[in-house]
């Protein structure tokens, strides 16, 4: 396994990095031995760094840590760090957006917007390179996010954030590229979004969007240079090259912010029948069964209206129990 290269990026919480650092440490006499004990020995200090409470089985008595042993761990950042964990990440904020003071690469640096050429000389404005809005909504450059344009929502591609600074307030703001709504689109059955120009007011949340490849045929080519340990290689692998920059769906069946998808695609939603439902059921059984398209409405009664045991109820009807 080795050490790991130079400039590798690997945390404790990676398992892959742990292993490379103990395979390093062994005495090669147990490697596996030594590699459970490493993590078998993390284990034991989060419990008790975490107040765990320790049972003894002999005794009947029980012990945690010491104050001064958890105060020492959450006082002490550089002994935090040792152990690959960071108390900012943690920590609860009741106020957003917040902005996580996050290096801004030089590629991202922009000039100041022309809105804000006519604020006073006593408001400071600046760049930001990430904001939270809330405790999982992270917003940066690149991000799509729902825009509140009233009385409609508009989709809006993050091309900077920016915080206007004062004596009395704090603003936050984004410069973003708008998308406005199309019809459904037959293939994806998502909501089709195509690039415009809007100005943003309020931010609700960031969403999934992916580019329409099926309306614009793009191909996938063998033109991404795969990396191994952060390094390029000549081996290339698939990849697919977008014919258009416009035009894109949300994506609907995203599980984050499920809700904020929803109220922006606004699919149009049919109402299921009871006899669509019980259709549903019979084909499903019959899967599930492997027994073709006969159903026995008897299997599915009630195992409490029976004498048959609940897993005797799903083989037996009531009128056929032993």
């Amino acid at each position: 396994m080795g050490s790991a290269s130079l400039f590798s990026t690997e945390k404790f919480e990676s398992y892959n990095g742990v292993l490379r650092q103990f395979s390093v440490h062994s005495n090669r006499l147990s490697p596996g031995r030594d590699v459970a004990v490493t993590f078998d020995n993390y284990s034991t200090l989060k419990f008790l760094l975490s107040g765990g409470v320790i049972y003894n089985e002999q005794t009947g008595c029980t012990s945690t840590a010491s104050r001064n042993v958890q105060e020492a761990f959450n006082a002490h950042p550089q002994l935090q760090q040792s152990l690959g964990c960071d108390s900012r990440t943690a920590t609860e904020f009741n106020s957003y957006p917040l902005d996580l003071n996050a290096r801004l690469p030089k590629a991202d640096k922009q000039a100041i917007p022309v809105q804000f050429t006519d604020v006073s000389t006593h408001v400071a404005v600046h760049q930001v390179a990430q904001l939270k809005l809330s405790k999982h909504d992270l917003i940066q450059k690149g991000v799509y996010v729902v825009v509140n344009q009233a009385p409609k929502y508009l989709v809006g591609l993050v091309e900077s954030l920016w915080v206007k600074n004062s004596s009395a307030r704090c603003d936050y703001y984004a410069l973003v590229n708008g998308f406005e709504a199309g019809d459904v689109d037959p293939h994806y059955q998502m909501r089709k979004i195509r690039r415009t120009a809007h100005h943003a007011l309020y931010l609700m949340g960031s969403i999934n969007v992916q580019h329409n490849c099926c309306s614009f045929n793009c191909p996938v080519v063998k033109s991404w240079r795969a990396r191994i340990e952060q390094q390029e290689t000549s081996t290339c692998t698939p990849e697919v090259q977008h014919k258009d920059d416009d035009h894109f769906i949300i994506k609907s069946a995203s599980l984050s912010n499920a809700e904020l998808h929803r109220l922006v695609a606004a699919l149009p939603m049919e109402a299921t029948t009871p006899q669509e439902w019980t259709e549903c059921v019979r084909a499903g059984y019959a899967v599930w069964t492997k027994t073709g398209d006969t159903f026995d409405e008897d299997n599915l009664s009630d195992p409490e209206d029976t004498n048959d045991t609940p897993d005797d109820a799903l083989y037996h009807a009531p009128d056929e129990t032993p």
